[in-house]
């Protein structure tokens, strides 16, 4: 990322692109991802007015949600979930001996 959180020479179907990489194969590989990828596409190639790029922009942001829900939560811990997992081991440690 360059100054000020510019982006340089990404497209929007990059973007697309990584964020569907981080997706399960079923929820990549939909109908709905395949419509992204279109989206992001029209938006990479400009269009004749601003109103018409913010709807695709819309659509995009709808697909990607949609998206999003489709796959399964992320299952990682946090702090509390490894406070957790020690007590746990501790106490089941404490009870055999």
């Amino acid at each position: 990322m360059g100054r000020e959180g510019h982006v340089e020479s990404q497209t929007v179907r990059d973007a697309v692109e990584r964020r569907l990489d981080e997706l399960p194969d079923d929820v990549a590989r939909s109908a709905t991802a395949a419509a992204a990828l279109r989206l992001a596409d029209s938006i990479d190639q400009g269009v004749e007015s601003y109103r018409f790029q913010a709807g695709l922009v819309a659509q995009l942001r709808e697909c990607m949600a949609e998206l999003d829900a489709k796959a399964p939560a992320k299952n990682e811990g946090d702090t509390v979930d490894e406070l957790n997992r020690r007590r746990a081991a501790r106490r089941s440690a404490a009870a055999t001996g």
